[in-house]
């Protein structure tokens, strides 16, 4: 998208992210003759990717069209689904989700991030892994059975969940959208060989984004780490 963009500069583009429930979007299914599958749409929303401002947007709007997302209520569910995973000893997805929190607030005392953009931050920390549940499978990326929990594409979905989701009253167009950046980037320093803080900012930098995106993300995923 950003090199196709990039090849308009005297043009106002304009991206319109047209979101609602996940359940919605298959309940409509019912109304088209020619119908997406159910898992054809549960993929596509895995690998949904939060539009932002460096692919060279000038204006996005998030319309919510039709049911939200009830995001407090998919908290609640998170407090009662265990991780599964040895890599996560805090007992239910929910509860590790509510160490993350107290890890950035903690973090945020000390931090000269502006105290407007605070709540922002602990939102993001706070819904990070809101995506697991509707992901948890037993299945490897191999089609074999383990004894344990598999979350493929947890944050994808996750960023989706939270621009369907019921919260965007609460926060400006901008704070909102940017909330589901976090959420969708915040596994990527998981992904860089030595997961080194030069690794992440070198690869903010290829991208576009701003320092402050490559600041948060890393700060969520210091007490993601931390939160295990």
């Amino acid at each position: 998208v950003r090199r196709i963009l990039h090849n308009f500069p005297n043009t106002e583009c304009c991206c319109v992210v047209v979101a609602c429930s996940i359940k919605e979007c298959k309940r409509r299914q019912n109304d088209r003759e020619r119908k997406v599958p159910d898992e054809v749409i549960d993929r596509m929303a895995r690998q949904f990717e939060v539009p932002y401002y460096n692919e060279g947007w000038h204006v996005i709007h998030i319309c919510n069209n039709g049911p939200k997302q009830n995001i407090d209520k998919e908290h609640e569910r998170l407090m009662q689904t265990e991780h599964d995973n040895p890599h996560h000893t805090t007992g239910s997805i929910g509860l590790h989700c509510s160490k993350v929190l107290a890890e950035l607030s903690a973090a945020l005392e000390t931090s000269t991030i502006l105290a407007g953009y605070h709540k922002l931050l602990r939102e993001a920390a706070l819904r990070h892994d809101i995506g697991k549940r509707k992901t948890k499978t037993f299945t490897n990326n191999k089609g074999e059975v383990t004894e344990i929990a598999h979350y493929y594409g947890h944050e994808g979905l996750g960023a989706y969940l939270w621009l369907s989701g019921d919260k965007d009253g609460e926060f400006t167009d901008f704070e909102f959208l940017l909330i589901g950046l976090l959420i969708q980037l915040h596994m990527k320093p998981y992904s860089f060989p030595n997961r080194s803080r030069e690794e992440w900012d070198a690869w903010c930098a290829k991208m576009g984004y701003g320092d402050y995106v490559a600041e948060w993300v890393w700060m969520i995923h210091e007490a993601d780490k931390s939160g295990h």
